[in-house]
C-alpha cells in the first residue's frame, strides 16, 4: 500500500490498483483500475515516480507514469493500456520505454 495526501483527504491505495498516473498542470491524477474514481493531489510527477519505481511503474512521457502490468500493447510511439486508454510516447523516449518494457516482460514470464 502507498499513502498519499489526496485533495479529498489522505488515503492508502494499493499500487497494483493504479493503471497510470497523469500530470495535468499542478495536479497529479491517479487513474485506477477497479473503480472509476480518480484520485487527485497537488504534487510533481517526479516525486510520485520516485516512490513507485520499485512497483514496476515506468515514465513514458513527461505527463504519464504507467503501471507496466496494465500495458496491453506497445506500438510505435504509443502504449495501449488494458483499461482501454492509448497514451503517447515521445519519439526521443521510445527506445528507453521499449527497453524497460521488454526487460520487465522478461521478469514476468
Amino acid at each position: 500500500k502507498v499513502k498519499y495526501p489526496f485533495i479529498d483527504g489522505t488515503c492508502e491505495i494499493y499500487s497494483h490498483d493504479i493503471a497510470y498516473i497523469e500530470s495535468d498542470k499542478h495536479k497529479v491524477i491517479f487513474h485506477m483500475v477497479r473503480n472509476q474514481d480518480n484520485y487527485e493531489l497537488y504534487d510533481k510527477l517526479d516525486c510520485i515516480e520516485k516512490g513507485l519505481e520499485q512497483y514496476g511503474f515506468l515514465r513514458i512521457h513527461k505527463s504519464f507514469l504507467v503501471n507496466m502490468v496494465y500495458i496491453e500493447e506497445l506500438t510505435r510511439y504509443q502504449v495501449k493500456m488494458k483499461t482501454g486508454e492509448i497514451l503517447s510516447i515521445p519519439r526521443e523516449k521510445y527506445q528507453y520505454v521499449e527497453e524497460k518494457y521488454y526487460e520487465n516482460e522478461g521478469k514476468m514470464l
